[in-house]
């Protein structure tokens, strides 16, 4: 779906990533909840927009985990909600 919407593909593989990091930089977090993880992780669902190459936005929720309290988050998943309309679409 990320190509197909958005226009991502192999080429892009070094953009999406700083595009996810961006949403959780620009977005607050819509939940949290421990993980079963023995350290006590958090994991957060966040929802944001993300663009394409292509030029298109959509909207996208996106799933991290921190493990502990000193380490930085990561990426478990991601997932388009649907594209943006813009004027002419």
């Amino acid at each position: 779906m990320m190509e197909r919407f958005l226009g991502y593909g192999p080429g892009d593989a070094d953009r999406l990533p700083f595009e996810l990091l961006d949403v959780i930089g620009s977005f607050p977090p819509i939940s949290s909840r421990p993980a079963n993880h023995p350290a006590g992780a958090t994991q957060y669902a966040v929802e944001g927009v993300i663009g394409g190459p292509n030029g298109r936005q959509a909207a996208i929720r996106t799933g991290w985990q921190i493990d502990t309290p000193d380490s930085d988050p990561y990426l478990v998943t991601a997932y388009l909600l649907g594209r943006l309309r813009t004027e002419g679409q």
